[in-house]
């Protein structure tokens, strides 16, 4: 013991290594200068220079001896003392808290430097000011429209006279003082103007509206301001005779008063909205697109001004510039309509007489909307089954007649489908993608267009997913050979050089983008012929060089944008209707492949629109199922217990049990469900359970030359039943309807 204790006193005193490498510090250094250039010579004296280098280095090394020796000795020498050891512990745990700490401040701040970056483009924090008092909404209206056209660099005309010749008194009663007339309305015309464009607002102005007395509760009933109508003119020429086809029921002036009166109903003028139910915030994201159309108008104006002066007739040819193209996607999807028809007969009901607008929209280019967001052309290639479900129950229920020309599309009316799509909450609430093809003026189509128009339009263009004749086969090449329209310049390089068509994906016109997968958008970038030019702008996110899978992959990013890093696993549970079905756990399995923000695509020919649609489809048609079981990021504290059925509740229940596993009559209250995306170039997933002593293999994949658009195989046998299971209850409905067939046979 002694020994132990003068080897600890010797080993403290000289060894440690704290006092070696405090020896080894101030160490002087082991040239003395004369192999050194001049100007590399210290200045301030030879101090450390006093000795010859070999004593330097001797020094040097003996240093380092005792550096190792203490290392040595350190690992080696036991730790006897149950204390040291708990320190040791304490402190690992404490250092692994504070890294993990760091960590989780660091993703923090940046999603939070993110979230304030993004509001401050988008959204400020508590929304628009707005007043307090409903006799102040009329001129907040008006002064708004006056602020965002002059920022939109367009002219402000605003024109008020009386809707009535003057006040009707009430009658009145004998013996009673007659009673006052209301205030007259008023017509209120807001006109905005630049070069050959004119758009009037015309507004009615109730004759209480900047009165205190509509601040009472006994006028709440009363609307201060109502839209009537929007009227647009281009040079000589209304809006009657162009840019008004109605394909899908969208025009220009349309568009722009369905987003008047969404801003109006934001503020409590018009529908069941009273004053205390406005939200500033919602106000100001309506107040945000309204914004953007008189942008889109100014970018218009400059266009046909430019035109006309190039000799081009006003309004003739960039005016119709979405109509044309609507009315391209809609022969196209007339084409694969009368395919679809005929193998849809075997599947008619009394409720669909015609191809259901689910299935349309997936197999074929996707739902033409002209103007849904902006001056753009909107496309739907995919619909869930809430979706199709609620538009469904809704069409149903309002009894419209037919009457529009393309009523025999789908068992829906486009006309319909817009009315209900038109408010962007409801596509939200429903997750309704769409794919935007707008016209931007400040696209550099010296580098992106131009290089391109020398190219093939595809190389390997996608298969259809049905036969069609040679005549319908011939038509449809021809209308997809369409090139995007762009405006004539004469005189000016500089706006001749740019201006292109861009194409991007969003959920419900949200501002974050659909995530696509590595593959996947590799396909997009050949589509466009990335692969036969070296321009940057086409450098999808560098997809030439390989990507590192770092951080979330494209599933972590499709089921939680907000993930900072890649997920272990995500689980959800679903509790089925009330019967003899077990209750669901999910569990997913994670990905490693990087995912890649889809957003302002540079295209030129309706063949490229379409082929990036039908990639889009597959990414979309997967993230509808996955999104639609509804997981979530790890486990839950009940789901980490030790077993999912708790069947130990007892001697009694423990004999039943038994009885029932022995019998093979055992049903499970709860079962556990894996899922994992297909990856060997299908676009799928594959649902496993157990069952008895065998294992439930379901796939479900994604095959347009089916006529539900899927293909589901039940360990390796072809269900169709299960198709339409899967068309209109997802993967839940899939598992559902799987563990009942096994149940019977």
């Amino acid at each position: 013991m002694q020994a132990e204790n003068g080897q600890s006193k010797s080993f403290d005193a000289s060894v440690t290594v704290s006092g070696t490498l405090s020896k080894l510090l101030p160490l002087p250094h082991v040239t003395d200068g004369r192999n050194l250039h001049p100007l590399a010579n210290p200045t301030l004296g030879a101090a450390g220079y006093s000795e010859s280098p070999a004593s330097a280095v001797r020094k040097l090394l003996s240093t380092f001896r005792d550096v190792s020796h203490s290392l040595t000795a350190a690992t080696s020498y036991p730790i006897l003392d149950q204390r040291t050891v708990t320190l040791y512990k304490e402190h690992s745990l404490h250092e692994q808290s504070i890294h993990k700490a760091a960590r989780t401040a660091k993703a923090t701040l940046k999603a939070l430097r993110g979230a304030r970056e993004a509001s401050e483009s988008q959204y400020s924090a508590f929304g628009l000011p707005i007043p307090t008092l409903r006799s102040q909404v009329c001129a907040f209206v008006l002064n708004s429209i006056e602020r965002w056209a002059n920022a939109a660099k367009l002219e402000y005309f605003l024109d008020e006279s009386h809707a009535t010749d003057g006040p009707v008194p009430f009658p009145s009663t004998p013996g009673r003082a007659q009673t006052p007339a209301p205030p007259p309305s008023k017509k209120i015309t807001a006109s905005l103007t630049k070069e050959h464009l004119l758009v009037d607002f015309e507004f009615e102005k109730d004759g209480l509206a900047d009165s205190p007395q509509i601040d009472l509760p006994i006028h709440q009933h009363v609307v201060p301001l109502t839209l009537r109508t929007v009227k647009i003119t281009v040079g000589d020429k209304d809006d009657t005779s162009f840019g008004s086809s109605g394909h899908a029921g969208g025009t220009l002036h349309g568009m722009l008063e369905e987003k008047m009166n969404a801003f109006l109903f934001e503020l409590a003028c018009g529908g069941k909205r009273t004053w205390a139910m406005v939200d500033n915030r919602r106000v100001e994201k309506v107040a945000l697109e309204l914004q953007a159309a008189f942008r889109g108008l100014d970018q218009m104006a400059d266009i046909i001004k430019h035109e006309t002066e190039a000799g081009a007739e006003v309004a003739m040819s960039w005016w119709d510039c979405v109509p044309i193209l609507t009315e391209k996607v809609l022969s196209v999807i007339r084409i694969e309509q009368k395919c679809m028809s005929s193998e849809w007969k075997s599947h008619m009901t009394e409720y669909s007489s015609t191809v259901p607008l689910d299935i349309l929209a997936m197999r074929s280019c996707g739902i033409p909307l002209p103007y849904l967001n902006s001056i753009s052309l909107s496309i739907l290639p995919h619909l869930s089954p809430l979706a199709y479900l609620t538009l469904l129950r809704s069409w149903q229920a309002s009894k419209e007649p037919r009457t529009e020309e393309t009523s025999d599309l789908a068992d829906i009316p486009l006309s319909h489908l817009r009315a209900i799509l038109s408010d962007r909450q409801t596509r939200r609430m429903l997750d309704v993608p769409e794919v935007d093809i707008s016209y931007d003026p400040s696209l550099p189509s010296s580098s992106v267009i131009e290089d391109m128009l020398g190219l093939p339009l595809i190389a390997n263009p996608p298969s259809m997913p049905f036969a069609l004749d040679e005549e319908s086969r011939v038509k449809r090449a021809e209308l997809t050979s369409f090139v995007l329209m762009k405006p004539s310049f004469t005189g000016s390089s500089e706006l001749s050089s740019k201006g292109g068509w861009t194409m991007s994906c969003r959920i419900a016109g949200g501002s974050s983008s659909v995530i696509l997968s590595q593959a996947r958008m590799k396909r997009v970038a050949e589509a466009i012929g990335k692969s036969h030019t070296s321009s940057d702008a086409l450098n999808l996110l560098s997809l030439t060089a390989p990507t590192v899978a770092v951080g979330p992959s494209w599933l972590d990013l499709t089921i939680d944008p907000s993930l900072t890093q890649a997920s272990r696993t995500y689980t959800s549970r679903y509790q089925p209707p009330p019967g003899d079905d077990p209750g669901l756990f999910n569990v997913l399995m994670p990905l490693t492949e990087p995912g890649l923000a889809f957003h302002d695509l540079p295209v030129r020919t309706l063949d490229q629109v379409l082929s990036v649609i039908s990639i889009l489809k597959e990414q979309l048609w997967l993230r509808s199922l996955l999104v639609g079981v509804g997981f979530q990021a790890g486990y839950r504290a009940d789901d980490l217990g030790p077993s999912l059925d708790k069947a130990e509740q007892g001697m009694e229940d423990a004999v039943g049990l038994l009885e029932s596993l022995l019998s093979d009559k055992y049903t499970p209250t709860k079962l556990r469900v894996t899922y994992e995306v297909i990856a060997d170039g299908r676009t799928g997933v594959r649902v496993t359970f157990p069952f008895k002593q065998q294992t439930v293999v379901s796939e479900v994949a994604l095959d347009l030359a089916c006529s539900r658009g899927v293909s589901v195989h039940v360990n390796g046998e072809r269900i169709e039943s299960l198709e339409e299971v899967v068309r209109r209850g997802g993967l839940l409905g899939l598992v559902t309807a799987v563990w009942r067939r096994t149940q019977i046979q």
